[in-house]
């Protein structure tokens, strides 16, 4: 039978009506699922489907030391499991014998100062989905799967620029010699991680919440909690042809606007401690451009704006 991957749950947005994407949320996915949003484009995602055979061909050293490779999926990746899941492997890994025995999820970060996070709770979902779905649908598929990894290479937004104008220019292999000397000279690193999927675990507990929550809020089209994303905002707009006329407020309006109004009283007062302490930074720096350490950087950055992140300390 043939599906419309584009109307079922793909890895990515299970994490995100699971609660655990940084890149959306239930909302989001029910808007994308249902159409009513515009789908995501954008050089990052242009990036990742670039530099994934690079990724790819860099991690297969790793695999051969074990005794396996990693091979496409057929067709465009898309593995439909049920009419309303699906999962698009990066890499499916196999053993010599071509039984798949696990999953390799390719990842690319542009951030070489923040290291990559090989356990984020996302990413792993992804890969234990779409081991569950190869275990589901490959023939002599292994049926735990162990064997599943996340690979990922970080660099600077020019470097990958560098291997993305290689790979177009002189092909594959050139382009995986120039990332493997960035490797050599610390210009990139390649992260790599084993993941156990948890096909048993996968299949009792997410599973049927995946399913519920498709057929409650795609198949019946009910409204997912409301929360304060612009996403919520966009569906609850959306959810009248048009808005005219006037009500009596409700006690619930009065609360509500209360509220806000409270909420807006602090956020005043915060952002007036805000500029006070961002002059005590800027008079506490002195002559100085940026402070790093101990957990902290603070940087002034333009328009002399301050700008303070977290780092993370090394034992």
């Amino acid at each position: 039978p043939v599906f419309d991957v584009m109307r079922s749950l793909g890895a990515s947005n299970s994490s995100m009506v699971l609660g655990l994407s940084p890149y959306g949320n239930q909302h989001s996915v029910k808007a994308d699922l249902l159409a009513r949003s515009e789908r995501k484009e954008g050089d990052q995602l242009d990036r990742g489907s670039e530099l994934e055979p690079i990724v790819a061909e860099l991690a297969l050293p790793v695999l051969s030391l074990r005794g396996l490779t990693a091979v496409a999926s057929f067709g465009d990746g898309s593995i439909q499991v049920e009419p309303w899941i699906h999962c698009t492997p990066d890499r499916i890994i196999v053993n010599d014998s071509g039984q798949a025995v696990g999953i390799l999820e390719i990842k690319t970060n542009m951030d070489m100062f923040k290291p990559y996070d090989i356990e984020r709770p996302d990413h792993n979902m992804q890969v234990r989905q779409c081991a569950w779905g190869v275990s589901k649908t490959w023939p002599n598929a292994d049926k735990h799967m162990r064997e599943s990894m996340l690979v990922c290479l970080a660099a600077s937004e020019d470097s990958f620029t560098l291997l993305r104008n290689a790979i177009k220019r002189d092909g594959l292999q050139a382009a995986v010699s120039l990332a493997r000397e960035m490797i050599d000279i610390e210009m990139a690193t390649l992260h790599v991680a084993s993941v156990d999927p948890d096909i048993e675990g996968f299949e009792r507990d997410i599973v049927p919440k995946l399913s519920d929550w498709y057929k409650k809020h795609i198949v019946l089209d009910q409204m997912p909690p409301i929360d304060g994303s612009n996403e919520c905002r966009d569906a609850l707009m959306l959810s009248f042809d048009e808005r005219h006329g006037v009500m009596e407020v409700s006690d619930t309006i009065v609360s509500l606007a209360e509220r806000k109004l409270e909420i807006r009283e602090v956020i005043k007062k915060l952002k007036e401690e805000d500029a006070n302490v961002s002059n005590h930074l800027i008079r506490a720096l002195g002559p100085h451009e940026r402070a790093f350490g101990e957990g902290v950087s603070v940087t002034i950055g333009k328009k002399n704006r301050i700008y303070v992140k977290r780092r993370e300390v090394r034992e």
